[in-house]
């Protein structure tokens, strides 16, 4: 017995020599809006896959002949508005679920403490991060974890539990880490914002300005259509329409800093006879709305400056209210019209002294691109 001993001996300690110098190697699963990475020895147990979520369970045999078991879950819903940022209260929500869900189960495992919860953000996430302490009725204690990530129309689930103090180890930071959200918002949609929709009439239009980088949202999920278009907002578009030339925003204008976002494109498009201040003031009123009409001049003073036709003339009287547009307007009314940069509303007006949105702005900036040509 004892020879045999010996034989074994260094086998098993060469065996804990070797297995501790081998590197854990990782695997990064990848799904429709989620993307992470776990330890090689985690095996996919029972997967769920919906159109709009998932489920998986992984689990992982310790040298105790226990389990430390994970489980993800992530689902999205794209007719929602978008989730407000974790806030304090849904901790705790997710705390008093845990400490009800354990209630008459004493027999079985028995809740040690109040859970605690902490805002956590994973690669620019928001969430919130539950953990916790149980005893089975064999006595083994167990450590939860219970980690929530909401992103846009996406929120994920990755819950962790294993015997001992499991969920507080480096390999599950390293899990939880490793977390990434898509975005799912523009896999859906083909853009970022949540305020359009496929079924808007400037679907189009806005996916256009925002693939070629013309118009930019407000953030990164809005774009407000509805919101006015400015004189600062204008000369930024065609201004990066342009490829956005460096100058030192430095102008004439009393109202305009040159530190401010529309500061460079306002001195390209002065400089270059797009648009001008107001006559005979050093004022230029970056932040006040723009007219339709005039909203026609400004691109047709770009396309002047882009050598194209600006010699089109159309018949404006098809439209109710032609008598509406001053004479100032005339000609570049006449060649939007004529150029098809502006087609009339759905009732057979112009609205040439209406404040333009940026909706219009980017379906006036789509058929100026098609029609006339960048």
């Amino acid at each position: 017995m004892k020879k045999k001993f010996l034989i074994i001996m260094p086998i098993f300690i060469f065996a804990l020599i070797f297995l501790a110098k081998t590197p854990i190697y990782a695997t990064t699963y990848d799904k429709d809006f989620v993307e992470y990475t776990l330890p090689n020895q985690y095996e996919a147990g029972y997967t769920q896959n919906d159109p709009g979520d998932f489920y998986i369970e992984y689990s992982c045999p310790t040298s105790d002949g226990h389990y430390n078991e994970l489980f993800i879950s992530c689902g999205q819903w794209l007719e929602e508005p978008g989730f407000t940022p974790p806030s304090q209260e849904h901790i705790d929500w997710h705390k008093e679920f845990i400490v009800s869900s354990y209630q008459g189960q004493e027999d079985y495992e028995t809740l040690n403490g109040e859970p605690e919860g902490k805002m956590i953000e994973v690669n620019g996430v928001p969430g919130y991060q539950v953990t916790y302490t149980t005893t089975e009725s064999s006595g083994l204690v167990s450590s939860h974890g219970v980690f929530v990530l909401i992103s846009d129309y996406t929120t994920l689930w990755f819950s962790v539990h294993g015997p001992g103090q499991y969920v507080f180890s480096n390999e599950v930071k390293n899990m939880v880490n490793s977390i990434k959200i898509k975005d799912t918002v523009l896999k859906a949609k083909g853009v970022p914002f949540t305020d359009v929709s496929k079924n808007d009439w400037f679907y189009n239009a806005v996916k256009y300005v925002y693939d070629n980088n013309i118009i930019k949202g407000y953030n990164d999920y809005t774009f407000a259509p509805n919101d006015k278009v400015t004189r600062g907002m204008i000369v930024t578009m065609l201004y990066r329409m342009e490829g956005s030339p460096n100058n030192d925003g430095k102008s004439k204008f009393t109202d305009v800093n040159s530190s401010e976002w529309y500061a460079k494109a306002i001195k390209w498009a002065v400089d270059n006879g797009i648009v001008h201040g107001y006559g005979g003031t050093t004022k230029f009123g970056p932040n006040d709305n723009i007219i339709r009409q005039d909203l026609a001049g400004i691109l047709r003073n770009y396309a002047k400056y882009k050598k194209k036709n600006v010699n089109v003339t159309a018949d404006l009287t098809k439209f109710k209210d032609y008598k509406k547009v001053d004479s100032y307007a005339n000609a570049s009314v006449q060649w939007a019209v004529g150029k098809g940069v502006i087609t009339g509303n759905a009732d057979g007006t112009l609205n040439p002294k209406g404040n333009a949105t940026r909706a219009e702005a980017a379906a006036m900036i789509q058929k100026y691109c098609n029609k006339v040509g960048r």
